[in-house]
Order: C-alpha cells, then sequence, then structure tokens
C-alpha cells in the first residue's frame, strides 16, 4: 500500500515539475530535502526528519515550521508537496516520494545509474572504459557509483536497471568449485 501511495504522489509531482517546466529545480529540491532527511548525515538539518515524523507534534506545528525552515529554500510546490503529505498523514513516505520523483527525473533525463562494486581501487581510466561501455549497451547517459568489497578478492560486479554484472573472482571460484563438486564431495 504505501508503495503504491509513493508511486501515486511521486507521478503527480513529476507531472507538476513537467507542467511548470521545473523538472531540474523540483529536483534539487528533492536532492536537498532527502539530505535533510537522512538521519546518518551530520548536518544539523538531518534531525528535521524526527521532528517530521514525530507523532506527537501537531499536523499545524509541522506545517508552520516546514513552511519557515523551507522558505526561500525549495520552490512553493515542494512545499506544497509536504504540506499536503502532512496533511494526509503521509510525512512518512516523503522520502520513498522524493527517491520515486528522482528515479522518474533520471529516466526522463536518459540517466542510468550504475552501482559498481570492486575487491580494490580501480584507475579512474577504467571506470571511464566501464562507464562508456554501459553507456553504449543501456543508450543512457551512466551516472557510476562506487564501492569497495574486499571480500570480492578480484573483478568487479555492477548493478544497473535491475541487470548485475558480475566479474568477481568469488563469482568465478564459486562456479568453478560448483562444477567440479558433486554432491558431499568438497565438503
Amino acid at each position: 500500500m504505501a508503495k503504491l501511495v509513493s508511486s501515486r504522489y511521486s507521478e503527480a509531482f513529476f507531472d507538476l515539475a513537467l507542467q511548470s517546466s521545473k523538472v531540474e529545480v523540483f529536483a534539487k529540491d528533492a536532492a536537498l530535502i532527502l539530505a535533510m532527511l537522512d538521519k546518518d548525515s551530520a548536518d544539523a538539518d538531518s534531525r528535521f526528519g524526527e521532528f517530521l515524523y514525530h507523532p506527537q507534534i501537531s499536523e499545524g506545528d509541522k506545517i508552520r515550521v516546514v513552511e519557515t525552515a523551507l522558505g526561500g529554500k525549495v520552490n512553493a510546490e515542494t512545499i506544497g508537496l509536504i504540506v499536503v503529505m502532512i496533511q494526509k498523514q503521509r510525512e512518512r513516505e516523503l522520502s520513498a516520494v522524493l527517491e520515486m520523483f528522482l528515479e522518474k527525473v533520471q529516466e526522463y533525463e536518459g540517466i542510468a545509474e550504475a552501482f559498481i562494486t570492486y575487491a580494490a581501487p580501480i584507475d579512474e581510466g577504467r571506470l571511464e572504459t566501464i562507464r562508456g561501455i554501459l553507456s553504449e549497451k543501456f543508450n543512457k547517459k551512466v551516472v557510476l557509483r562506487t564501492g569497495i568489497d574486499k571480500e570480492l578478492v578480484g573483478g568487479f560486479k555492477v548493478l544497473i536497471q535491475g541487470y548485475s554484472f558480475d566479474r568477481t573472482i568469488k563469482t568465478a571460484l564459486g562456479e568453478l568449485r560448483a562444477s567440479i563438486c558433486t554432491d558431499k564431495a568438497c565438503e
């Protein structure tokens, strides 16, 4: 149910962004608010989520604080989205709505986000080669997010638009073991 609600709000917000020709502006607003809602952020605004989600704070107080805190920082339409969500008691869905909205923006702009994980740092030239291959394969501009996982032993794995490409030594060794071993022969 929550996913359906988030989807509807994000779709309506995206339609408003398109109609008002403010897609990029709304995307910046969404990123700012998501950062404010991030409880792991070192930013003082990270307590914004605690305030917004607190059940003992009245709807009126939440709306006043949102309008005061965000006024001048984000567009009136973005504040309006948050106010409507507060009024409908859907403020806990705000992060999901904004994340879905940003996904729609990326799709609209022809951008695909790829997550690449490797065992040891990869030089920038190799990352650019991977980005180029993925851009060509998916016919989109690719933004890479990187991470290190020493358990992979070597190689890398990529997750992009629901597809997974695994070229790690850990996986290759697992596949080799599976092809060599029978039932309990390798245990």
